[in-house]
């Protein structure tokens, strides 16, 4: 975003890496709010197209962690670049963090879209169960769940967690009026995160990630009660969050697997205890997973 103010000149040529070198450039700039300011300066001076791919290409042979964390003279000594070239490698530093931004960006909303849609499919089973007794959905294995409710092999985990909040819900008594059950909460808890999440994007990161709880929900309108959802919604957004998210090295569908996994564990002991956050170390033992997980699913059976 600060460089539309710079008298940056750049000499493309015409290749198809060229191109792909401007596309990504141009996405930087464009989550350059969200990716936070990653150059304070760039010298206005012509910076030649060549000097950039030549910093870009060696650059990117080296850890993003790296590269994101080094500083200018660090990378300038490590390429063997003149100084008056500082500009070319300051800009492909740039480029390559910005992508690294999108990526994470992307990243988040499509797991936690994964997560929404994965207890709507929970509930939807839930639903389902409900027209059979307890004692078969309880005592039924999971294929046989799977074949009567006509669900995808992909989707077990769904029917798993349907399966384990039907059984652990105690019966409602006659007479008493149809409240809304635990995982009709959860499926509405993440829908409500994901409403949020897209809202705070349209704030930078930084004011996003450096906000009290109280300020966000003042700003969104929201009553204290889904204080739990905002505060979920605002760790998908935060740049630590996401990385120590993808630091799992999981695909979206491990990662899911990793949650439904985690919550089904939390489930087997009390909500008191599950919720408690002198607990969360021993949580993260009995998970076997990452911090992060085992947050999303003590939010997830807490809030």
């Amino acid at each position: 975003k600060q460089w539309y103010q710079r008298r940056v000149a750049i000499t493309a040529g015409d290749s198809t890496n060229d191109m792909k070198l401007i596309v990504i450039l141009m996405g930087v700039l464009v989550v350059g709010a969200y990716a936070g300011p990653v150059v304070s300066e760039v010298d206005s001076v012509a910076i030649s197209w060549e000097d950039v791919k030549n910093a870009y290409s060696k650059l990117k042979a080296m850890s993003v962690e790296f590269v994101c964390s080094a500083k200018l003279h660090e990378l300038l000594d490590i390429l063997g670049v003149p100084d008056e070239l500082d500009g070319a490698v300051k800009l492909a530093q740039s480029i390559i963090c910005g992508e690294r931004a999108l990526q994470l960006q992307g990243d988040a909303e499509g797991e936690l879209q994964a997560i929404a849609d994965l207890f709507q499919k929970v509930k939807e089973y839930y639903n389902k169960m409900k027209l059979y007794t307890k004692d078969f959905v309880c005592s039924a294995k999971l294929h046989d769940l799977m074949d009567l409710l006509g669900v995808p092999d992909q989707l077990d985990g769904a029917v798993r967690l349907a399966q384990n909040y039907f059984c652990k819900e105690e019966e409602v008594p006659v007479g008493v009026g149809n409240a809304l059950s635990e995982v009709e909460f959860i499926a509405d808890f993440w829908e409500r995160v994901k409403g949020y999440y897209a809202k705070l994007k349209q704030y930078t990161s930084d004011f996003v990630c450096s906000a009290k709880l109280h300020e966000l929900l003042d700003l969104l309108g929201v009553p204290d009660d889904l204080d739990g959802a905002v505060k979920m919604a605002q760790s998908w957004l935060c740049k630590n969050e996401e990385l120590e998210k993808r630091s799992l090295r999981q695909t979206r569908e491990g990662y899911t697997e990793a949650l439904i996994n985690c919550i089904l564990e939390l489930n087997k002991h009390s909500e008191h205890y599950v919720c408690h956050e002198a607990a969360h170390d021993d949580l993260r033992k009995l998970c076997d997973t990452s911090d992060f997980v085992v947050r999303m699913s003590r939010g997830t059976i807490c809030n």
